[in-house]
């Protein structure tokens, strides 16, 4: 949940991300699911902001997704699996244009400052590359609350 995943990533980063992330290998980001329920902050081109009392900002990505984060969060996917890596890429680019297609898009019109959206997704960490400031989520679930 977000609440665990913002104290983890302040107090313990390396344990959030060895328990639970997923990655390719040494020096490659950890990939993690995480979910959570807050009012958006603001809106803009291709992200929204939470309004979330955390160490770092959360933003959801509303927009065009161009990365390999749900592929590697499942941790259902495996290189070794696949003749070759581009096969593999080929995996991330038609999970991102579903979610873009199924998730994204029908709840776009729905998004307004101080509606509350309930998530579930993936964030990238670098453990190489903490502390950071914001944290972008892929959505694999996203719907306005219901009051």
């Amino acid at each position: 949940d977000m609440e665990t995943f913002d104290r983890l990533l302040s107090q313990d980063s390396k344990e959030l991300a060895e328990k639970y992330g997923k990655t390719l290998g040494i020096g490659a980001p950890y990939s993690l699911l995480i979910k959570g329920k807050a009012a958006i902050a603001k809106i803009q081109d291709e992200v929204i902001t939470l309004q979330f009392e955390g160490n770092v900002d959360y933003q959801i990505r509303v927009g065009s997704i161009f990365s390999n984060t749900m592929r590697e969060a499942s941790g259902y996917f495996d290189l070794d699996e696949f003749e070759t890596t581009m096969d593999f890429n080929l995996v991330a680019i038609e999970i991102n244009n579903r979610i873009v297609k199924e998730i994204i898009t029908p709840v776009i019109p729905q998004l307004k400052v101080g509606a509350v959206v309930e998530f579930m997704g993936a964030a990238d960490i670098n453990l190489r590359r903490l502390p950071v400031k914001t944290i972008e989520i892929i959505p694999i679930t996203l719907q306005i609350a219901q009051p």
